[in-house]
């Protein structure tokens, strides 16, 4: 762990501008530095770097944050070893001191380096037995698989040798300790609590790598009649199977250079396609995509293209990931490959530019959806319609984007000849239905983050985000109902507790904690540019205000108007509703374009 002061000192001396730089080619514009993202593909830029306020921002994936969280991003580490990385390129030496630390702490890292060296000498033994004569069978499958030496030498593939304990005495040998080997899940005990026995036996043997390219764990396929046919490595201190994807490492490149992702399930799925050229392609280690891993293909790109089995199996493993994926904020699209072929089998049957072919045509997930529903059925029978719409608007439910949202319910509309009124009610209707509470309580809809801020409210952020000397004047002003409700509640709060003193971005995070939401408001806010004066901005501060108050005066009205119109069918006396219906409008109408209400009736 990296002590915060240091941290601290290093972000103070570091150049964002010239630490990214490293990484694309950034031209300046205005106060910012602009160029094309990174992380996602794009021809126009919308990748931001501010040299003063030391933040980034691509205003096409979302990606933000500073210094360490960039280079955490692009190389794919900790913040630590971020924080290490930049204050290297600084030139800033780094302490012993920097290390904030406890014993237990610092027997955990002990014992991480330790596993690693211990899967380093297991990859190197594996690698020496595959080019060895006991390797003689496994070199013999991975030639008719269609591997070639080279990328048998480029993934460090392996051999484990059909012995009980020859890995554990080559370990003993290379000085590791038998406790130590017990620890590192290479062994197993034996049943009978007598010893231990190697893990991985007669089997081809694919390494895992981390970000950094270390070994963490293995896979193993078995050569004979042992089962399970793959084996992979238990969790350990270095390595979680959820946590991992097979070939991101070797792929990452290939991931940004292509500007998508495409995800297989096994590894010879990953490696023929990756040996022919395919070289943005990534195995999940498993059908069951998790929400670490969706993270982890996040740093890369925001497309994935899902390509699993074509069988039943596959076709209902690539269903499920869908909505994790979706829920994951990136862009999803299915290759379906003819009955019975995997990648592995398609590429050598027809080749690799057929099978890049499929993968940039790929279609998007809602067509796939609609095919899987639809299949077999009459899409003339309105049950045949009705029941593949219910099927699939769960699913929908886990964009988290209101306009992919809203198309993506136009085109279900369209499959489907239905009225796209009916369709966009009967998807809020199974959203309600979903946000019951647990207990069995009233109905409600949950509206996503963001999506009922105004142009005022996000122009208001803006304003006082870059220029805190006008927050004591124009949050005076703001009544505290005007910001009831609001998603950005909690931002006018902090600004009115700071006063005029500016709050940097960090100090920011501090505040909102892990509110990814408010961060990306305040990160999109802060590399905005008011380039007006403070008197302009002032004025259009207090016009934002006046909006946002205009707003929820004709939301009470309207809630208020409900009120009457029910109170009318039960036969109710509804005076007292009219009189506050007509001070309500009577607010509504004198908001002048001047002061505020509250303002004005101090002078």
């Amino acid at each position: 762990m990296i002590s915060r002061g240091f941290a601290d000192q290093v972000r103070d001396q570091a150049d964002i501008v010239r630490i990214i730089s490293d990484y694309v080619t950034l031209r300046k514009r205005g106060t910012n530095y602009l160029a094309l993202c990174p992380f996602h593909r794009e021809k126009t830029p919308s990748f931001a770097v501010h040299p003063t306020k030391q933040i980034f921002k691509c205003f096409g994936c979302g990606i933000g944050g500073d210094v360490f969280k960039f280079v955490m991003e692009m190389e794919g580490c900790s913040w630590p070893e971020a924080v290490k990385t930049v204050a290297e390129r600084c030139g800033i030496p780094v302490p012993r001191d920097a290390f904030a630390s406890t014993p237990e702490i610092e027997a955990q890292a002990r014992w991480r380096e330790r596993l690693l060296q211990i899967y380093r000498l297991a990859g190197e033994f594996f690698q020496a037995c595959l080019a060895s004569e006991r390797g003689q069978a496994a070199r013999q499958y991975l030639a008719d698989r269609g591997i070639r030496p080279d990328l048998v030498r480029r993934l460090h593939l392996g051999y484990a040798p059909a012995s009980w304990d020859a890995l554990t005495a080559h370990l003993l040998g290379r000085h590791i300790r038998r406790d130590e080997i017990e620890r590192s899940g290479l062994v197993v005990l034996r049943e009978d609590a007598s010893g231990y026995y190697d893990r991985f036996r007669h089997r081809l043997m694919f390494p895992i790598f981390d970000s950094q390219g270390r070994i963490v764990g293995f896979g193993g396929r078995a050569l004979g009649d042992e089962q399970p046919k793959y084996l992979n490595s238990p969790d350990t201190a270095i390595y979680s199977k959820g946590r991992q994807l097979y070939g991101l490492y070797q792929a990452r490149d290939g991931i940004r250079r292509q500007g998508f992702a495409i995800l297989v399930e096994g590894y010879f799925d990953y490696a023929l396609p990756f040996q022919e050229g395919v070289e943005n392609v990534v195995a999940s280690l498993g059908t069951a995509l998790t929400d670490d891993q969706v993270r982890l293909l996040g740093r890369y790109t925001r497309r994935v293209v899902i390509n699993y089995d074509a069988d039943p199996a596959g076709r209902a493993a690539m269903q499920r990931n869908i909505e994790r994926l979706l829920a994951g904020g990136l862009d999803v699209a299915v290759l379906v490959l003819p009955e019975g072929e995997d990648p592995d089998s398609f590429v050598r049957r027809y080749g690799v530019e057929a099978y890049v072919r499929l993968a940039h045509s790929a279609r998007g997930y809602l067509d796939f959806l609609l095919d899987q529903a639809l299949a077999g059925k009459d899409i003339r029978s309105p049950a045949a319609r009705t029941k593949a719409l219910r099927e699939i608007l769960p699913t929908l439910t886990h964009i988290p984007d209101k306009v992919e949202r809203a198309a993506s319910l136009d085109h279900l509309a369209e499959r489907l000849h239905l009225d796209g009124r009916v369709v966009r009610e009967e998807f809020r209707r199974q959203s309600s239905s979903e946000s019951r509470s647990p207990e069995g309580g009233s109905e409600m809809t949950v509206t996503p983050p963001g999506e009922d801020m105004t142009a005022a409210e996000r122009r208001l952020l803006e304003i006082l985000l870059n220029c805190p000397e006008l927050c004591p004047v124009v949050l005076a002003e703001m009544e505290p109902e005007d910001q009831e409700g609001l998603p950005t509640a909690k931002i006018f709060d902090e600004l009115r507790r700071a006063g005029d003193a500016p709050i940097p971005y960090l100090e920011w995070r501090d505040r909102l904690g892990e509110n990814e939401f408010l961060l990306d408001l305040i990160e999109r806010a802060l590399l905005s540019d008011p380039s007006a004066s403070s008197e302009s901005l002032l004025d259009e501060a207090r016009a934002c205000v006046r909006a946002l108050r205009r707003r929820r005066l004709q939301r009470q009205l309207d809630s208020l108007q409900w009120e009457i119109e029910r109170a009318k069918q039960h036969g109710d006396d509804v005076d007292e509703l009219l009189r506050r219906k007509a001070a309500l409008a009577r607010s509504l109408m004198n908001i002048s374009p001047g002061l505020s209400a509250t303002h004005r009736q101090t002078q």
